[in-house]
């Protein structure tokens, strides 16, 4: 996104959220396992939401995320 200084990116699993990362690049590697909230996850067969809101210089971030996309994992 043109003047993103930095991005937020949620991923669900049903309605529980699994994982929320910052990142200043305009893509992210998902590792094999990773810990939110105290609990360790990985990608397991299934459908999952995903959603990215852009961040601006001042830390500002989007109202709405400009990705709402849906993950199968197979």
């Amino acid at each position: 996104n043109a003047g993103a200084a930095a991005y937020r990116l949620e991923l669900f699993r049903g309605d529980r959220r699994i994982l929320a990362a910052r990142t200043t690049r305009a893509a992210f590697t998902l590792r094999s396992s990773w810990r939110y909230q105290g609990k360790v996850n990985q990608l397991q067969p299934g459908v999952y939401r995903w959603y990215v809101w852009p961040i601006s210089g001042s830390g500002k971030q989007a109202l709405r995320a400009i990705v709402q996309s849906r993950l199968r994992v197979g």
